[in-house]
């Protein structure tokens, strides 16, 4: 290919030529770098290049007539003489005139070029297009490779001078046929290159990182292929990639080195277009990978490197920037601080920009290194300073520093004032989760909440690539935001929230918190049983919680108000030995106390209350276990000590709201001991010294009941009378109306009885639940693994709403509690029943996978083969049947047939290309060809799993092995193409990925290219310098040298 100067477009220069890594996980994004040619085509002369070769060609043209060159040649020397217009209109009537000429293609193209150089770039689009339009013409008529090249060249052309309005949308295409209709011609490189710029002007950073490779693959000994390996670096940096960065960075440095060592290797390129200044690009894009790697050591020592050898680069403050930042990462501040400072004192910088990022850089590093005073100044004076770029930024920084002092009424407005300036998602993420801190610190649970919240929405709608931390960004408002929700009394808004946490966190250090505001939740939400499982389980898991008092507090009250006294009264027993100062030892005592008394331990029950009541005797709960005291000795028998207590208690608490209980109490002991006037006297105190307090309507009617007992029915029947009378909604008056028929029975007053019973109607409404709410109680209890809980929703469900569409749905979660339950009988006739009762319902195929994996659980093979065939002869075409039939080639496989599992495999692998089971019997197959030696059939098949980019995982084993095979048949061409693949398109694969970079060196150590092997290795050392697959790079480096 001929040697070309590499093209830059004038506008587009100052939007995309520009290396954008973000640094990782940096407290604000930044356009980070900054490097521009932005010459003109024709300050550096192409177009005048052109337009000599040109001439040159028609000055050669000897089948061209002597009239024809002159014409041309002079209207080339009237444009040169400054007559632009005479140029031109020569040339067009030249055109116009000589239609038959073989030079007029030529004068088409002189026209353009005139109107370019010119800078009439609308003129020269349409010119170029002329041009294209009778260049093909021409070779149509002529056939000659000339006219070819110019077409090619018109194209190219074309596409820039559309380029130069701005117009890149409509340049694309061009540029697109330009290489692809003349893939061999000059062109070519320089075309994909500006699609290249134009994809970064666009944000589209995937697409240009794969046009600047494809230079690299197709023409790789061209001019532009440094400078599109530099591209294509940077890409990869702004897509999050830095180890494919580091590997292009590699590839481009030692193809630089042979290219200035003028070896045999460098004797192949082409002279590189700006290649004077790729060492500098090539350390700086260093610097950002290693940043954005987190190896901050090797970042700050390849800083430090250019900034000695590179001392006058344009790039110096940038790398200053990046050494910064890497300090900061290590904790060195005040040494970061030196760096900023040098961009700051650095006269000759006009990129505002990147002062106000180190302006920003060197206050969090001068609070970092304790001087909070400082940087709130500086803090304050950035928030103030007009246009500054990162308002939001500065004014979040000065608000957390409010925050940390603990001025909060001051980080709430200031960090409100940073939200309403933010137009950054990180920064605004940050911001909404310090606001929420802030309002949990002002108790304002539902305002920090909608911070966590918003934080949460935000950061699943950003990038990873555009937000680095994406994933703690979101575990962390998740957490907050739950337990904010539980604060502010939403705890079935928390539930999901606090259960995403610990499902996708669970190596969060934080998970016992999570637990335990869950079970807290839970326990809010009247969810016992989820409750004190959930706290079963936090206990379990983290014995040493800080969280541990609490967590037993909660545990204890969980199986108290299941009931389960005797589970609860141990919990609170060990609460108070392990804590024995404990918030929550009056409360303990007194639900200990209640959970003897429940189970009838009434001696350890008294002496309980009796210890609490001592403990805290003016408290409310105190109250309460002295008077439950006396309950305990009345339950024992001892009556007297009872009596003696409770007349102790109402002098000593005449204001309790207990007093009346006690006097209840008392009234009731002396009536069981049939002392009725003593009763009878109690109960009329209590009516007169309380008449306000609920018991009085029990107190008459056991006044009545007295009276009844004393045969005196007149006085029964005015009391029974006051209660049906002054109480009529109260559930005793029922039973009062029946004791007074029963005292007009024993008066002789018969009739009167019989019509008391026609004047009271009780009536029972009923709230029935809704549908879906029933269902949904179901589905919670299951997934807490409360299965018998479950079983009994579904089935109160389905009873309750015989007619719902979701009774087959009901069905299938009760099989799925009994299997859990290892309750299999029952778990099978659930299945079962799914089919005879709902077998046109989507859960049928569900219920008989289900059914099928349980026999295959329970070893009856037979059975589970039956059901897993009939599953895909009544369900063909769903996805269980993928699956079934997967399980039946295992089965197959298991019992030694394996020709009868090859091809099952083989009919799933095809039925369900693509989905999960489909692939996964593909993959069998392929392993049953590799371990049978078949490499041909074992790779065909690999070849069908690597291009399932939706399995990225198999999709990078399967092409490894491809390389594998090719390597294991001695194929080292072969084997380091498909590894090659490996190393371009799976770079998340960690291992894989790394496994084809070894074997790739290795296939290059046998095909003889040591400098690409030691490249190889190079990188696998930069990125895992410390594991057994660095030990092995460096070892096998080490040899090559």
């Amino acid at each position: 290919m001929a040697k070309k100067f590499l093209i830059f477009f004038t506008l587009m220069l100052a939007q995309s030529y520009i290396l954008r890594p973000q640094t990782v996980e940096q407290l604000y994004d930044y356009s980070s770098s900054i490097y521009s040619n932005s010459k003109e085509f024709a300050d550096i002369g192409l177009i005048r290049k052109a337009e000599t070769s040109i001439l040159e060609i028609i000055k050669r043209s000897e089948s061209s007539p002597v009239k024809d060159q002159s014409e041309l040649l002079y209207a080339h020397t009237e444009y040169m003489t400054g007559n632009t217009k005479l140029a031109d209109a020569r040339l067009e009537k030249f055109i116009n005139d000589r239609s038959n000429s073989p030079l007029i293609t030529q004068a088409a193209m002189l026209r353009a070029y005139f109107a370019f150089d010119n800078k009439n770039y609308v003129k020269s689009e349409k010119l170029f297009e002329e041009a294209k339009e009778i260049a093909e013409k021409e070779f149509s008529l002529r056939n000659d490779s000339v006219y070819v090249r110019y077409a090619h060249t018109a194209l190219y052309w074309q596409a820039t001078s559309l380029s130069q309005q701005g117009k890149y949308q409509d340049a694309e295409p061009i540029y697109s046929e330009c290489f692809q209709k003349y893939p061999n011609e000059d062109y070519a490189d320089d075309a994909l290159y500006s699609l290249g710029l134009i994809a970064e002007t666009n944000g589209r950073h995937e697409i240009a990182s794969n046009y600047y490779n494809t230079i690299a693959k197709k023409y790789p000994y061209t001019n532009t292929f440094v400078a599109s390996r530099i591209r294509e670096a940077n890409n990869k940096l702004i897509l999050r990639n830095p180890s494919s960065s580091i590997i292009i960075i590699e590839n481009a440095e030692n193809k630089l080195s042979h290219i200035r060592d003028k070896d045999s290797i460098g004797l192949l390129y082409e002279e590189q277009s700006f290649s004077e200044l790729a060492s500098e690009d090539i350390q700086y894009l260093r610097v950002e990978a290693y940043n954005l790697s987190g190896n901050f050591d090797e970042a700050v020592a390849v800083a430090k490197g250019f900034l000695e050898t590179f001392a006058q680069s344009r790039l110096t403050n940038y790398v200053r920037l990046g050494a910064g930042w890497a300090l900061l990462n290590q904790g060195n501040n005040l040494e970061a601080i030196g760096y900023y400072d040098g961009i700051l004192n650095d006269a000759e910088e006009t990129d505002n920009t990147l002062k106000s990022t180190a302006m920003l850089y060197r206050l969090v590093a001068l609070k970092r290194s304790g001087d909070p005073v400082g940087a709130k100044k500086g803090f304050l004076a950035l928030s103030v300073q007009p246009n500054y770029p990162y308002l939001a930024q500065a004014l979040l920084e000065l608000g957390q520093l409010n925050y940390e002092e603990g001025d909060y009424e001051s980080a709430q407005k200031t960090l409100e004032h940073a939200e309403r300036e933010s137009r950054d998602a990180v920064a605004t993420v940050r911001i909404h989760l310090v606001l929420g801190a802030t309002y949990i610190e002002l108790n304002m649970w539902d305002k920090a909440a909608a911070e966590y919240k918003d934080a949460r929405q935000i950061a699943l709608k950003s990038s990873p690539i555009y937000m680095p931390n994406r994933d703690w960004y979101i575990a962390e408002s998740r957490l907050k935001e739950g337990i904010a929700l539980v604060k502010s009394h939403r705890n079935a808004a928390a539930i999901p929230i606090l259960n995403s946490f610990i499902a996708e966190n669970k190596a969060d250090k934080r998970m016992d918190e999570a637990t335990f505001w869950l079970a807290e939740a839970y326990y809010r939400s009247d969810l016992l049983r989820n409750s004190s499982d959930t706290y079963d389980n936090l206990l379990e898991q983290f014995p040493n919680t800080a969280r541990r008092e609490e967590a037993l507090y909660g545990q204890g009250w969980s199986y108290f108000r299941l009931k389960r006294f005797d589970k609860s009264s141990a919990i609170f027993d060990k609460l108070i030995k392990e804590f024995p100062e404990s918030k929550f030892g009056l409360e303990v005592l007194s639900r200990q106390g209640d959970g003897y008394y429940i189970t009838k331990y009434f001696k350890q029950a008294a002496a309980t209350y009796q210890k609490a009541a001592s403990l805290y005797p003016n408290t409310e709960d105190g109250q309460y276990c002295a008077y439950q005291m006396c309950h305990a000795l009345y339950r024992q028998g001892q009556m007297e000590d009872a009596v003696t207590n409770l007349i102790g208690f109402v002098r000593k608490y005449p204001s309790s709201s207990y007093a009346p209980f006690a006097l209840y109490l008392n009234g009731w002991i002396r009536f069981q001991q049939q002392k009725f006037g003593e009763a009878i006297d109690n109960f009329k105190y209590l009516i007169q010294a309380y008449p306000q307090a609920g018991l009085v309507v029990r107190a008459h009617y056991a006044i009545g009941d007295a009276f009844y007992n004393m045969g005196n029915f007149e006085s029964a029947i005015a009391s029974y009378k006051v209660v049906i009378e002054s109480y009529p909604s109260s559930p005793l008056a029922p039973e009062a109306m029946k004791s007074m028929q029963y005292c007009l029975m024993a008066l002789g007053r018969t009739e009167e009885a019989l019509k008391l019973a026609d004047s009271f109607i009780e009536t029972n409404p009923t709230s029935p639940f809704a549908e879906e709410f029933r269902f949904k109680k179901a589905e919670m209890f299951y997934t807490g693994k409360n299965y018998a809980d479950a079983i009994s929703e579904y089935q109160n469900f389905i009873k309750s709403h015989p007619e719902s569409e979701r009774n087959a749905e009901a069905m299938y979660w009760m099989g799925k509690s009994y299997q859990n339950q290892a309750d299999f009988e029952k778990a099978e006739q659930a299945f079962d029943e799914i089919n005879i009762k709902y077998p046109k319902s989507e859960f049928a195929p569900l219920s008989m996978l289900e059914h099928g994996l349980l026999k295959k659980q329970m070893n009856q093979i037979v059975g589970a083969d039956s059901i897993f065939r009939k599953l895909q002869e009544q369900f063909p075409e769903h996805d269980a049947a993928g699956q079934a039939g997967f399980e039946r080639a295992v089965i197959r496989l298991a019992i030694g047939d394996t020709v009868k599992a090859m091809k099952i495999f083989r009919d799933i692998s095809e039925k369900f290309r693509g989905q999960e089971y489909g692939d996964q019997s593909r993959y069998q197959i392929a392993m049953y060809f590799r371990q049978q030696n078949m490499a041909d059939s074992a790779m065909a098949e690999f070849d069908i799993l690597a291009t399932n980019m939706d399995n990225p995982l198999l999709a990078a084993e399967a092409q490894f092995r491809i390389g594998e095979l090719w390597m294991m048949g001695k194929n080292y061409e072969k084997a380091s193409e498909a590894f090659a693949l490996v190393r371009d398109r799976f770079t998340g694969q960690e291992d894989w990925f790394t496994k084809s970079l070894l074997n790739l060196g290795e296939c290059y150590e046998q095909l003889g290219n040591t400098d690409s092997a030691a490249e190889v290795y190079q990188s696998i050392i930069s990125l895992r310098s410390d594991d057994d697959y660095g030990k092995t790079a460096k070892n096998r480096l080490k040899r090559l040298r």
